[in-house]
């Protein structure tokens, strides 16, 4: 059975089984709706990696010689200065309240900081503040000075023009324990507003925790305030397109049906949502409405032709059905490059989600859509797209085209090599906080952090000895101090404050000798340095002690440096440059970067990694499969060329625009390409049956402009439209998603309808496709071909019993675009 046969076949097969199939799409939803119910929401900083990730095992060493360095930061302001009585009672209010906070096991502010002074009998070890004790200006006064004389102080916990207090609390590792964030956001919550009743004080928070517990809130709260706004717009357009309240519902339930059907897919197969994912259900609304706008615009086209419901069903579906199968599995292939190619499981997750609610979407729409279609009232409203005017501007586009077709691709190149030459301005930045809209309360935390506080970010470094006991030499801590000064005094970053344990025992040599400053340096034997450690340890309060600064074996020390915000390539850099001087000056130690942020650092490297292949894999794809549909490997070549351009485009305008490849924008040329794509199999699929029918590559192009020009706009533009929606979210990555989505798709709608065309008059204009006649000229029209094929016009006409076109025509399309009635 031929490829129309069997379509007509299964088209006539729909529409006698109407109830059934209704029946059946319905039981499968909600077969897999029963499992929504056990989607849960994972933010756990291990998700953006895989277990096998090189600095994902890294930082697992780190943690298991070390502790951890799970934590976060709550600051706020005083303008008079934070040395004054009120501001100290409140940290030293916060410093206690915030012990009691789930997880946490150390607080480090002003109030308890040990300072370290000499007396008769050695040295002393005594919170700058005690909790309970009156805050007298004797007190503020000796703090002051001690202060002024330990660099661990200043830019740790206080700010360097000190109007700022931090206050850093440690806590349980998230990864045992992915409850904690929220039980630690909550809590703190509470003791901040009391707090902030009872001084006036603005506090801000950051950290590790509270990092996750922000991705959580943003995309929970994108999802709840974009899916209700998508719907509201989208239904909009629809009305506007079709004038039928019913046509609304109808598109809408199709797409409700297909998220459901796709979030109890992701419940199902047991996966978790995350900031990335939570997209998915915008996604895929856009795209099951664009995706029911061809069914209904040739739906629309036949009913107001003469043709009744079921009728105009049946040849939607004949016109329609192998393109939309192609346009889905194309769309599929886009998606699906994420889960085969990416490395950060978010990514991974979604192409799953997107590329199966892709898949679902296209079962719905072949048959519960035409099925419900069957049923439309007979009486049918113009549609906008039937006004006489657009059928005016895509013929006039249409013969700009394929009459100046190497002027129309001339000046498509020179319009492209204007963003490509911006190609080489695009960075990588995998920064979380840059992942949220300025307005946003954590980006706002961060950023006082940044300017007013110490540093929005940490250095992890660990500093590895030659072997057990290396701490505890001369030549070990005399590289340390080394390194400390270098990087506190010379090492590019901006670094505020680095803590190291070389510090702590300049501190200790300068107390044991009556606070001289003189003896503020390394001792000259290993005996003293042993024996230093061990008085502090003895000296100071459980839970202030150093033994997170040094691993059990006492082979390797840790250095915490905090540090400004930059990019990604910036932060590489600078690591480099550090890991540089490290190797050319130190002897006897090897320094290496670790910790959280250094983590979401190196993840750059994943992430410029997935976008290659993702996007490798997704055009190969699509290009073969269109090769093999299409039974020609120059027309599957050609395809590629109206969406591959747009990919320089969107790609240029971000390295313009200043816009960083991030885990958002890394989907943008995979998502758009193959979605895009969807708009040249439509135009390809219409031409290649044109061809098939005899028409010259001229009268294709007008019939194919005339059947999927009008459709494939006002499909470009229901999905713009679903994915400008992303620009009132607050995670960053997912607004420039839409964005750049939304230009992409925009771009390649006007190289469909420009560089297409031009394309198959220049590649397929000295060629003819036979259909059962034996002309070749290329304008022959041939013993057996009727009256309206010389014209260059497609008969539609209404299926018999069979399935078979009835001998009558009912709907005619010109070439000029033109609906004609031959009756």
């Amino acid at each position: 059975m031929s490829e129309k046969k069997l379509i007509a076949a299964y088209a006539d097969w729909i529409v006698r089984n109407r109830i059934g199939v209704i029946l059946a799409s319905l039981a499968v939803i909600v077969f897999l709706g029963g499992f929504l119910g056990r989607l849960s929401f994972d933010s756990n900083y291990r998700i953006w990696f895989d277990e096998d990730d090189p600095y994902l095992q890294g930082y697992d060493l780190f943690v298991k010689e070390f502790g951890h360095d799970d934590m976060f930061v709550v600051a706020f302001e005083e303008p008079r200065g934070i040395l004054q009585p009120k501001s100290i009672e409140t940290i030293q209010r916060l410093t206690d309240k915030l012990w009691h906070v789930a997880g946490v096991i150390r607080v480090d502010s002003l109030s308890n900081f040990q300072a370290l002074r000499g007396d008769s009998e050695g040295f002393s070890a005594e919170a700058l503040f005690p909790s309970g004790k009156p805050v007298t200006s004797e007190l503020i006064e000796a703090a002051r000075r001690y202060i002024d004389q330990d660099p661990l102080v200043t830019g740790s916990l206080i700010s360097p023009d000190r109007k700022v207090g931090i206050i850093r609390a440690r806590i349980a590792p998230v990864a045992v324990t992915p409850e904690l964030p929220a039980k630690v956001y909550g809590q703190l919550m509470q003791i901040l507003d009391e707090e902030k009743a009872r001084s006036g004080y603005e506090f801000y928070m950051a950290g590790g925790p509270i990092t996750d517990q922000a991705f959580d809130q943003v995309a929970q709260k994108d999802m709840g305030f974009l899916v209700p706004l998508l719907l509201v717009v989208l239904g909009v357009v629809w009305f506007v397109l079709f004038r039928s309240i019913l046509g609304v519902l109808l598109a809408l339930g199709i797409s409700l049906l297909s998220v459901i059907g796709a979030m109890g897919l992701t419940g199902f197969v047991g996966h978790k949502l995350n900031v990335v994912t939570t997209t998915t259900p915008q996604l895929l609304i856009g795209i099951a409405v664009a995706g029911c706008v061809h069914m209904a615009a040739m739906f629309v086209k036949a009913k107001r032709n003469g043709l009744n419901s079921r009728d105009a069903v049946k040849a939607s579906l004949r016109i329609n059905l192998s393109a939309i199968v192609m346009t889905s599995v194309t769309t599929a292939i886009g998606f699906f490059s994420f889960y085969f190619t990416a490395t950060i499981i978010p990514l991974k997750l979604f192409g799953f989600e997107a590329g199966c609610g892709t898949l679902l979407i296209l079962l719905l729409t072949v048959t519960l859509l035409p099925a419900l279609l069957s049923f439309f009232p007979e009486k049918t409203p113009r549609p906008v797209f039937d006004s006489p005017w657009f059928k005016d501007f895509l013929e006039g586009l249409r013969l700009a085209s394929v009459n100046r077709s190497r002027q129309v691709l001339l000046r498509w190149l020179v319009f492209i090599a204007v963003f490509a030459a911006f190609l080489p301005m695009l960075t990588v930045d995998s920064n979380p906080v840059s992942y949220f809209r300025s307005s946003f309360w954590f980006a706002k935390s961060v950023h006082f952090l940044e300017e007013k506080g110490s540093g929005g970010a940490v250095y992890e470094l660990v500093v590895r000895g030659e072997g057990p006991d290396a701490i505890k030499t001369v030549a070990y801590m005399r590289d340390l101090d080394a390194f400390t000064q270098y990087l506190a005094k010379d090492a590019p970053g901006g670094l505020t404050n680095v803590y190291s344990l070389s510090t702590v025992l300049r501190n200790i040599n300068r107390a044991l000798h009556e606070d001289d400053p003189g003896f503020h340096t390394i001792p000259d034997d290993n005996a003293s340095i042993a024996q230093y450690l061990f008085l502090y340890s003895l000296s100071v309060p459980v839970g202030q002690d150093i033994n997170d600064r040094f691993n059990v074996d006492y082979s390797a020390s840790r250095i915490t440096a905090i540090r400004a915000l930059s990019p990604t390539r910036a932060s590489r850099e600078n690591m480099d440059i550090i890991s540089d001087w490290a190797a050319r000056n130190l002897k006897h130690v090897k320094v290496e970067f670790t910790g959280r942020d250094v983590l979401y650092t190196n993840m750059g490297n994943n992430v410029s990694d997935s976008l290659i292949r993702s996007f490798t894999v997704s055009m190969l794809g699509v290009t073969v499969l269109i090769g093999l549909l299409f039974r020609s490997w120059l027309l599957g070549l050609a395809s590629t060329l109206p969406n591959f351009l747009p990919v320089l485009t969107a790609m240029g305008f971000m390295g313009m625009a200043g816009i960083y490849l991030d885990i958002g924008t890394i989907m943008v040329a995979s998502i758009g390409y193959g979605i895009a794509v969807d708009d040249t199999i439509h135009f390809f699929s219409h031409y290649r049956e044109a061809r098939r029918a005899g028409r010259t590559a001229r009268e294709a192009i007008g019939e194919a402009f005339s059947d999927v020009g009008i459709s494939i706009t006002f499909t470009t533009m229901v999905l713009v439209l679903a994915f400008c929606v992303f620009l009132f979210g607050d995670f960053m990555p997912n607004v420039y998603k839409g964005l750049l989505v939304g230009l992409f798709l925009v771009v390649a709608l006007a190289a469909d309808l420009s560089i297409t065309p031009a394309l198959l008059c220049l590649i397929d204009k000295p060629r003819r496709l036979r259909a059962g006649s034996s002309e070749t000229g290329p304008g022959a029209a041939g013993p057996a071909r009727p009256a309206a094929e010389a014209a260059g016009r497609t008969e539609f006409a209404a299926p018999d019993a069979d399935g078979a076109a009835a001998g009558d025509a009912v709907f005619v399309a010109s070439p000029a675009g033109r609906s004609e009635n031959p009756n």
